[in-house]
């Protein structure tokens, strides 16, 4: 009978398999792990259509989740953190179209967090129907 690996020893072998990307991605994704919940509020699940704009290109999305400091954009298409975008969209409860900016907070394979940026568009408009 063979005795299998510690936990800690295989972890060790995979990781020096990898490549040196595939090493930054999975550190990446430890360190979030290990990180406290930075949300200050928590977030209403949804899927509505999304206008976003950056001042290079403009695309259509889905918000995933929103609070009345930011939101989940599902996307494939590459931002970088920090890059600031516009955005339109209309929340079930009501027709009036929301138009905010916001800023990149983080990137992932599923899409992107965007923090709203106080004082612009409607904001005010959006929290009260969060």
């Amino acid at each position: 009978m063979t005795k299998e690996p510690n936990v800690s020893d295989r972890l060790l072998e995979l990781v020096q398999n990898m490549s040196e990307a595939e090493q930054k991605r999975a550190v990446k994704m430890l360190e979030a792990q290990q990180s406290p919940e930075r949300r200050q509020s928590l977030r209403m699940k949804c899927l509505v259509p999304v206008d976003w704009a950056t001042p290079e290109v403009s695309h259509k999305d889905f918000v995933r989740d929103i609070n009345d400091n930011g939101t989940f954009i599902e996307t494939t298409w590459p931002l970088n953190i920090g890059q600031e975008l516009s955005m339109v969209f209309t929340l079930p409860v009501t027709d009036m179209p929301i138009k905010i900016k916001g800023q990149v907070v983080w990137t992932g394979t599923l899409g992107i967090g965007v923090n709203f940026k106080t004082g612009h568009g409607d904001l005010g408009l959006l929290m009260k129907y969060l």
